[in-house]
């Protein structure tokens, strides 16, 4: 505003000197005549706009990754828990002594028995692709029961273990359990939808027997869901052993 307000003057000043010239008879002055403005009569350069502060994501920055290979075929990663929430919604400061994103441990042995040490002190445990299916064979033949959600070859793929001793388990057909130091459990089998994405992802994988034992249990879940509007007349042992989607 102020170079504007200078610039303005200038040409003011111009218009005045060539009016007096013209009034004394001078004529237009030449080129060479035209006098340009000092810089004290221009004032002060404009001040420069002010840059924004850059933001980035602290998990764009790809900080703090360590990986170690072993001779007998074992690997360990180590790097901060992004997915981890360590910090208020919405807030961009915090306090190193009240909160940090602490670090996510994995530990993958030959064997195939992964290892993980979450940020916040969980430990997870999973269970080897071909371990898991020998376990399901062999409970799936010595049963004549048909497939269900907990039963017998529905073997566990994961467990985790919560710094107040909470046990939580995920089994191969979707269905999660938590159990609770006072001796309480809970427990949520999956929905026909998700039976068939696992189905889906069982198939891509090449894993025949899983697929063969998912799809059955999809399509029994979804005559299950088809029978919700009998829910009411349900027996008690039914709706105990747990409706699809819903947490017992």
């Amino acid at each position: 505003a102020a170079a504007a307000a200078a610039a303005e003057a200038a040409a003011k000043a111009r218009e005045e000197a060539a009016a007096l010239r013209r009034a004394q008879g001078l004529g237009e002055p030449a080129e060479a005549e035209v006098v340009e403005p000092s810089p004290e009569e221009m004032g002060p350069p404009p001040e420069p706009e002010p840059t924004l502060p850059t933001e980035r994501k602290l998990e764009d920055l790809r900080l703090g990754r360590l990986w170690a290979a072993f001779p007998d075929g074992a690997r360990c990663s180590v790097r901060i828990h992004h997915e981890r929430r360590w910090f208020g919604e919405g807030s961009t400061l915090y306090d190193e002594a009240v909160t940090r994103p602490g670090a996510l441990f994995t530990y993958s042995p030959a064997t195939g028995f992964v290892t993980q040490v979450f940020g916040d002190g969980t430990t997870r445990f999973c269970w080897p692709q071909q371990l898991r299916s020998q376990v399901a064979a062999a409970q799936r033949a010595a049963t004549s029961s048909p497939p269900r959600p907990g039963g017998p070859g529905d073997v566990e793929v994961a467990r985790m273990v919560t710094p107040i001793g909470a046990l939580a388990r995920e089994l191969t057909s979707g269905r999660r359990e938590v159990w609770h130091p006072d001796g309480t459990r809970a427990f949520r089998n999956p929905t026909a939808a998700e039976l068939l994405e696992r189905a889906d992802a069982a198939r891509a994988a090449g894993q025949e027997v899983e697929l063969e034992y998912l799809a059955q249990l999809a399509r029994d879940c979804k005559a299950l869901e088809a029978e919700r509007g009998g829910l009411r007349r349900m027996p008690a042992h039914a709706k105990a052993a747990g409706l699809p989607g819903h947490w017992v």
